[in-house]
């Protein structure tokens, strides 16, 4: 699914809400991971949650479950347990719906790969 709206163009941390989210393989590694569509709704800018609902951001995640050699990415789980209040057993509970009141704060930032940067979430909480 393309990301509604605007695409996020700059690092920051971020509370969004989830408005799609699905199960899957990545491309390379073929490893499970969960996949997630946000708007940007906050913006912490020094110490205070700046109101960024206006401009229309969106930004897209791949959450890897597992790790390249097939054990589970621990770390990441734990993560998302955290955020979405997941009990870390069926995977398939990831693919519900998501409150409209529930968000989660994102940590964006750039990363580089084969030659082109992008702004990617590298943490949810």
């Amino acid at each position: 699914m393309p990301v509604p709206g605007i695409k996020l163009d700059r690092p920051g941390i971020f509370r969004a809400h989830t408005i799609d989210r699905k199960l899957g393989a990545s491309k390379n590694a073929g490893v499970a991971q969960l996949f997630e569509t946000y708007i940007l709704w906050f913006e912490l800018v020094g110490q205070e949650w700046r109101d960024i609902s206006a401009q229309g951001l969106a930004c897209e995640a791949y959450h890897n479950l597992e790790k390249s050699d097939g054990t589970l990415n621990t770390r990441t789980i734990d993560k998302l347990k955290e955020a979405y209040g997941w009990d870390g057993v069926d995977p398939a509970e990831l693919e519900a719906p998501v409150a409209d009141d529930h968000m989660v704060k994102l940590t964006c930032e750039p990363d580089t790969y084969e030659g082109k940067t992008k702004i990617r979430v590298a943490w949810i909480d």
